[in-house]
């Protein structure tokens, strides 16, 4: 091996790293030439890669030959050298082609005589994808480390052109693929453009058809043109049933069509579905009844339209089928997967039943188990598809088990995501009885004697067993050692507060006892830190009597089962309906936490009077001697004490002062809203010292004289 060749085996790795990088065959034909022309000189080369879509030979490049000489070898290749060994997948080599019959070169007519030449064929793993050639005027040309170096180099291109062929194919079905989802998108638009339009133009007769019939209902019809009527009523709306199951799947198969992910309540969706149906269900004699597991939460994060258009789906298949017995929906916790909630719903009826084979059908477009099926019982056969559509849009899964003759089963499953805020909790629509709460053992949790006052008298009232703790460490220590059925505990308190009570109940006691959190604010992030802390629920001060007793009644476990749960708007109570007065203050809740006893009521506002005082006294106390942190945690008592009072703007006053011991730095303005706040709370005690002497004596003159 000359020098050359031992340079150009050294390079091989540079060879193969460059022959790796080319992404076009052309520019792979002339990079073999170049490196073959420094293995060995030759007068002629050829190099053909085959043809994808004719199998034949294709010369990409030639030394040696004239453009029409290249045409002649492309054209004969297969017939010639090149073809027998891209055929034969073997090396052919002949050193003196004096010695071939007749003498001539079997290649072309050329201005050189060739004496020898060498054929190899072009390889990617065992299959041949071309060949290369090389000639010379010279006898032996060339050696077997020729022939070993030239192999290397036709496989090496052989793997380079596999690579560029299949990446090649890729781009083109990539480009193929996107041409064709482009082409669906349109073809999808067109037909929503079309069955929008044509709905629209369907529904505008049906419409005045189905109002033109209903009207005809309320004349004096004979028997048989009201069967007349109603057959016309019913079809009529049939259709447009079909026009909105058309309309659904159209809408769900849109790639933009987005599912809301909003707080709902499943109780709700239950609800609606049941009352949707119990009519049809009764006039069929089917009994319709719903259940949802105790453990399912009140709130989670879904489109309560599209749930519950699944459910509705199923229910109407279920009734459609189903001609005696029972049908029964219900709904249960699987568990948290994920940090999201996994719930299976499941819809069972004592109807005709599926066939096994049949079942796998039923879940596809504008199908039914069979032809009789559509005739006997009517539908579009979409009412399934759209329930998978919004199934799969959550990411579940939905399924049948059904026996033909004995009814089915159908079960989805969707994982919700859990709302960031627990939602509030409205029972108003069952509010609970006077007896309710009888000997329920609740633990009240209030460091303030007017919040502790006004809470008892209305427990008390509802015949609860209340036990007082005025501090969180209190708290924690009764609940060690007694079993109560509630804790009432109030947020900010001195020695513990109920955050951190709370807390040490779950995590040292390890107690589950429900707790309601008082607080007298009203804002999103403390009702979280409220939850975080283990709480249940939370009531903001001033509360509503109602709404008090509604949540202790739902966490009570004795009387969970009898009230439900349903979905409110906002997280913060909605205020009173009743008309506000412009007077400086307003009894009106006073009174109504009172029952309107008006020896209750001069208890609760002799506790004000002789309690406040000495609460403003300390308020300025502590702001002489800058301590900010007790001037914070009197506001705050004094806050909650005259929430039930409702001295106008002082709670906004409150507020901004409480603000203000926030900053980094306090303003010069907290001492003018301190003093602010003390001239209207003495003003407003004035008042009522008025409103109390006036009170006694009306109790004075309404009670009978014991000596008459």
């Amino acid at each position: 091996m000359d020098n050359t060749n031992i340079e150009l085996v050294s390079n091989l790795g540079v060879i193969a790293s460059t022959l790796s990088s080319i992404t076009d065959l052309q520019t792979l034909a002339e990079s073999v030439n170049r490196i073959v022309d420094s293995i060995v000189e030759v007068e002629y080369n050829g190099f053909y890669l085959v043809d994808q879509e004719t199998g034949k030979l294709k010369l990409y490049h030639a030394k040696g030959l004239s453009e029409s000489e290249k045409r002649t070898a492309e054209k004969t290749a297969m017939n010639r050298h090149p073809g027998w060994v891209f055929l034969n997948k073997e090396v052919l080599l002949i050193s003196d082609t004096q010695k071939e019959k007749g003498g001539k070169s079997k290649d072309s007519e050329r201005s050189f005589v060739v004496r020898s030449r060498v054929w190899l064929p072009i390889m990617s793993l065992d299959k041949a994808v071309g060949a290369f050639g090389m000639a010379s005027t010279k006898v032996d040309q060339f050696s077997k480390q020729h022939i070993a170096l030239l192999s290397f180099v036709c496989n090496l291109a052989g793997v380079v052109f596999n690579n560029i062929t299949l990446k090649n194919e890729q781009e083109e079905n990539n480009k193929n693929l996107t041409k064709a989802l482009d082409d669906t998108k349109r073809a999808k638009k067109i037909k929503q453009d079309f069955l929008a339009k044509m709905s629209h133009e369907i529904r505008t007769p049906m419409n005045a058809i189905l109002g033109m019939t209903n009207l005809l209902a309320d004349t004096n019809l004979s028997e048989k043109q009201g069967a007349y009527s109603k057959t016309l009523t019913i079809a009529s709306k049939n259709l447009l049933g079909l026009l909105d199951d058309i309309l659904d799947f159209s809408r769900l198969e849109s790639e933009s069509y987005k599912l809301e992910n909003i707080p709902i309540n499943p109780i709700d969706v239950f609800k609606k579905a049941y009352h949707s149906f119990k009519f049809k269900a009764s006039e069929k004699g089917l009994d319709l009844k719903y259940s949802i597991g105790e453990d399912v939460p009140t709130f989670i994060m879904g489109d309560q339209l599209r749930l519950g258009q699944v459910i509705l789906n199923l229910l109407s298949n279920a009734i459609k089928f189903t001609h005696t017995g029972k049908i029964h929906f219900s709904c249960k916790l699987v568990g948290i997967v994920n940090k999201r909630y996994r719930l299976q719903f499941k819809v069972a009826d004592s109807g005709v039943g599926i066939k096994e084979e049949k079942q796998n059908l039923i879940f596809q477009s504008f199908q039914q188990e069979d032809d009789s099926t559509t005739r006997e019982f009517g539908g579009s056969g979409l009412g399934l598809s759209i329930a998978k559509e919004i199934v799969g849009l959550y990411g579940g899964k939905i399924w049948v088990e059904s026996k033909k003759n004995l009814g089915s089963s159908f079960f989805f499953e969707i994982d919700f995501d859990i709302p960031k805020e627990l939602k509030a909790i409205d029972l108003n629509a069952q509010k609970p009885t006077i007896d309710d709460l009888k000997n329920a053992k609740i633990l009240l949790v209030e460091d303030n004697e007017i919040n502790r006052f006004l809470a008892l008298a209305i427990l008390e009232k509802y015949n609860a067993i209340v036990e007082i703790a005025e501090n969180g460490e209190i708290a924690v220590e009764k609940v060690k050692n007694n079993n109560f059925d509630l804790v009432l505990m109030d947020v900010q308190m001195p020695i513990m507060d109920g955050l951190t009570a709370s807390r040490m109940i779950r995590k040292e006691v390890k107690s589950k006892v429900p707790i309601i959190a008082l607080t007298a604010n009203a804002i999103r992030g403390d009702s979280n830190k409220c939850f975080d802390a283990g709480m249940n629920d939370y009531i903001t001060k001033p509360f509503e009597e109602q709404d008090l007793i509604n949540k202790i009644a739902y966490l009570l476990p004795i009387f969970k089962s009898k009230f439900k749960k349903v979905e409110t708007s906002n997280i913060i109570p909605t205020p009173s309906l009743r008309t506000r007065t412009n007077k400086l203050y307003d009894l009106s809740d006073l009174k109504t936490m009172a029952n309107n006893n008006p020896k209750t009521l001069i208890k609760l506002l002799q506790v004000f009077i002789d309690e406040t005082p000495a609460m403003l006294k300390n308020l300025q106390k502590c702001y002489q001697k800058n301590e900010f942190e007790q001037i914070f945690a009197i506001t705050h008592q004094i806050k909650s004490s005259i929430g039930v009072i409702s001295i106008q703007d002082l709670t906004k006053q409150i507020n901004e002062i409480e603000k203000s011991l926030k900053l980094p730095e306090i303003p010069d303005t907290l001492e003018f809203a301190i003093i602010k706040l003390i001239k209207k709370v003495d003003l407003v005690l004035s008042f009522l010292k008025k409103e109390l002497s006036q009170l006694r004596k009306n109790i004075m003159l309404t009670t009978p004289n014991d000596s008459t």
